[in-house]
């Protein structure tokens, strides 16, 4: 399949058949394709909180509970969840942290590690300065839910992507606050329902003549 026609299929899933379950090799593909995920500086601001579990979903499910109700089926039912997470803010700490995995990984000698630490710190004090560390990060997190979506999609894995739960609730539940982190979107996966409302309706998207300037 290319990867027109997976974007032309793919689709967001409303319900799921709780009898179905992903392989744990396909899982695994799937969440190495999320680490693999590019971002500004190769900062990786995130976190990932992977459940399965009844016990599991249901401490996730606990944030929709009186607000966003109809969410719970998608994430009881779904096969697994990721909840994929922000750092508060990027500290020395996590900068250096990446610097010692590009060492480690050999895209940098150790002889270049003052210049580059310096470079990407220098980066994020400008951010800082211009009080854009938030949406740097969400932005970064959110290149890496695109970046699930079509992994789950090529391996023939249906998902939704959620932001209808209580956030402070999640985050209270899952400890995040004391990790230096907030939750910015869950992610079910799974297999659809053969009642799935949403499997037959047609993919609908403004046309190219409403959202594409070709400049000049």
């Amino acid at each position: 399949m290319n990867a027109l026609t997976l974007a032309q299929q793919r689709y967001t899933t409303k319900a799921y058949d709780p009898a179905k379950k992903i392989p744990a090799e396909t899982v695994e593909r799937i969440i190495e394709i999320l680490r693999l995920t590019p971002s500004s500086t190769n900062v990786q601001p995130w976190h990932f909180v992977l459940a399965e579990s009844e016990q599991a979903k249901t401490r996730i499910a606990k944030s929709m509970l009186g607000t966003d109700d109809y969410n719970i089926p998608k994430v009881m039912n779904a096969s697994h969840i990721i909840v994929l997470c922000s750092v508060n803010d990027v500290t020395p700490e996590h900068l250096e942290k990446v610097t010692d995995c590009e060492v480690a990984a050999g895209r940098y000698s150790q002889a270049d590690r003052k210049r580059l630490s310096s470079a990407r710190r220098d980066y994020v004090a400008l951010y800082r300065s211009q009080g854009k560390i938030p949406m740097w990060v969400e932005n970064q997190t959110h290149i890496a839910l695109g970046q699930l979506l079509w992994a789950a999609a090529m391996e023939g894995v249906d998902s939704t992507a959620i932001g209808g739960y209580q956030f402070d609730v999640l985050d209270a539940e899952l400890g995040l606050a004391e990790k230096g982190l907030h939750s910015s979107v869950i992610v079910t996966l799974g297999y659809r329902a053969e009642d799935d409302p949403n499997v037959s309706k047609p993919k609908a998207r403004l046309p190219l003549s409403q959202i594409l300037t070709v400049l000049a």
